[in-house]
């Protein structure tokens, strides 16, 4: 019988994440003329994604809060973030992302 070794992705609920890692995430609602399907924005403060060498502004949309948030989770998901901490001067920090479930 074939023996079989399973490496797994790292996983946490959004909530989960955001804790462990001190992070807010900012919910803003956009201007009527962007209703219905985009009414929400969602992403964490002073954080982009690292894309090799770019960084990259992020948010996700959604007629909800709920949806923006579901969006902005799957952006992130297993991905890497640089995060400015604007009351330490505005030193960075980079932080993996794991693969992320809403519960």
């Amino acid at each position: 019988m074939m023996r079989i070794e399973r490496t797994e992705l790292a996983r946490s609920t959004l909530e989960e994440f955001a804790d462990k890692n001190d992070l807010v995430m900012e919910i803003s609602e956009r201007t009527p003329n962007h209703w219905p399907a985009s009414r929400y924005y969602a992403r964490f403060r002073h954080a982009e994604i690292v894309d090799g060498q770019r960084l990259i502004s992020s948010f996700g949309n959604g007629a909800s809060e709920e949806e923006a948030i579901e969006a902005y989770m799957r952006e992130i998901s297993g991905r890497r973030l640089k995060v400015y901490d604007q009351a330490n001067n505005w030193a960075s920090r980079y932080i993996d992302v794991p693969l992320l479930t809403a519960v």
